[in-house]
């Protein structure tokens, strides 16, 4: 027995990797990165701003758009709106003097996928040359899609930086 030799057993392996240079580098660019990510969206969350308010204001002028005997006043809030956020993304000077065809073509431009010279568009241009009761027998369906290009141009337009 005196010749035998005793049993070596290996350390157990641990958990954490080797305490080498690497990892923590390897660490402090994933923490960087992360960083980074959270700093951007923080960044575009308070930069869109704008349009969480615009979307809450586009939801209360919906419903004024429903009744008949408010939908005229509302049309005209609707372009106030839109000439609001417009004012807020754009230079003054591109947008503050744009009315009829060129605000439409401003919009639709601006705007991914929105076309705002379709009869639905064209309302916010000729909504302040109409009778008040033009404008209440106007159909849902038509204020419908208005909505929904606004809608979809608050949420979507690309604003310069």
């Amino acid at each position: 027995m005196e010749t035998l030799h005793p049993i070596f057993v290996p350390d157990p392996v641990a958990y954490w990797p080797p305490q080498t240079v690497g990892w923590y580098v390897l660490a402090a660019v994933l923490l960087v990165a992360i960083l980074w990510m959270v700093v951007r969206r923080v960044r575009r969350w308070h930069r869109n701003r704008h349009r969480r308010v615009a979307l809450a204001s586009l939801g209360r002028l919906e419903a004024g758009l429903k009744a008949p005997d408010t939908r005229p006043t509302a049309l005209l809030e609707l372009t106030t709106l839109l000439k609001q956020v417009a004012l807020h993304d754009y230079p003054r000077a591109e947008v503050a003097g744009l009315s009829g065809e060129p605000w439409l073509s401003f919009l639709s431009q601006t705007g991914r996928r929105t076309d705002f010279s379709s009869e639905a568009g064209r309302l916010l241009v000729t909504a302040p040359y109409r009778r008040h009761e033009e404008i209440e027998a106007l159909p849902e369906r038509q204020l419908a899609v208005l909505i929904r290009l606004t809608r979809r141009w608050i949420k979507r337009h690309r604003a310069k930086p």
